[in-house]
């Protein structure tokens, strides 16, 4: 069967009502759900397949024609789905365009090779978790180079105490942040 895909991007083609993901289909979305689905899985198991040719492809033409065979494949195995996505009602499934499906095949490429891909899920967490570390950083610093703030840091470290009440806590703690915001 000789089946030609429409690559318009944003275009969703509704599913039948009682439609529900097979074993091929892959659920685009984030969750356990998605994750864990057996079409999912099997689309993992199909990137991994080509993750070596991927990682040697050293064009976009090369890349995008991996991605490609991938897509053909998936929709080879579930032609009634394909890549699939729940509508905002939770109530009816979508077929998702080429554009999205892209998407899908790409970031499991930049997941697998994220020490490669500065674009990666992993990558983004590595690289937000060092700039939090530094900004924590560079606020300590600022906050202990001050003499004022200091004390009132080492002030609040010495009444604070484990049998303190809430409300106690809570009283403390607005008075500290108010004088913090006042010295700032």
């Amino acid at each position: 069967m000789n089946t030609k895909y429409s690559f318009r991007s944003d275009i969703k083609q509704e599913l039948s009502f009682d439609f529900q993901p097979g074993k091929y289909d892959v659920i685009c979305g984030k969750g356990k759900r998605c994750f864990e689905h057996n079409g999912n899985k099997q689309f993992r198991r199909t990137t991994r397949f080509f993750l070596e040719e991927y990682s040697q492809a050293t064009t976009k033409v090369e890349k995008s024609s991996i991605v490609t065979k991938i897509i053909h494949i998936v929709k080879r195995q579930s032609p009634e789905g394909g890549f699939t996505k729940l509508d905002v009602t939770g109530k009816r499934w979508h077929e998702v365009g080429d554009h999205i499906a892209r998407e899908k095949v790409g970031q499991q490429f930049r997941d697998a090779l994220h020490s490669k891909y500065r674009s990666s899920t992993k990558s983004k967490r590595r690289i937000r978790e060092t700039q939090q570390d530094d900004a924590a950083m560079n606020m300590t610093i600022v906050l202990l180079s001050n003499e004022k703030i200091k004390q009132i840091i080492d002030s609040l470290n010495s009444k604070v105490t484990t049998k303190m009440e809430d409300n106690q806590f809570t009283k403390l703690f607005t008075k500290v942040n108010l004088d913090l915001l006042d010295e700032l």
